[in-house]
């Protein structure tokens, strides 16, 4: 599991995923949208999530956000919605 900032976390996911290759272990990345230091950051509930998925999901690299889980190849910000779509 990786926490990672979130402007580049989709970069990161894609260049783990083509590095990594057909893993036999499951990667998962997590940030925050809302950094810690501000009100009602939502990073702790990320990491929750992120280490309930990284515990049921297959092999591969996988980002969690929102209480969503992405695959690596979908896994981008949507700066103007200040969310991460598929």
């Amino acid at each position: 599991m990786l926490t990672h900032g979130t402007g580049t976390m989709g970069q990161t996911a894609r260049y783990l995923a083509a590095e990594l290759g057909d893993t036999d272990k499951c990667v998962v990345l997590t940030g925050a949208m809302r950094p810690f230091s501000l009100y009602a950051s939502d990073g702790e509930f990320n990491l929750g999530a992120a280490i309930v998925a990284a515990q049921i999901l297959e092999p591969g690299v996988w980002g969690v956000m929102n209480g969503r889980v992405f695959p690596a190849a979908r896994l981008d910000k949507n700066v103007d919605q200040g969310r991460f779509d598929i």
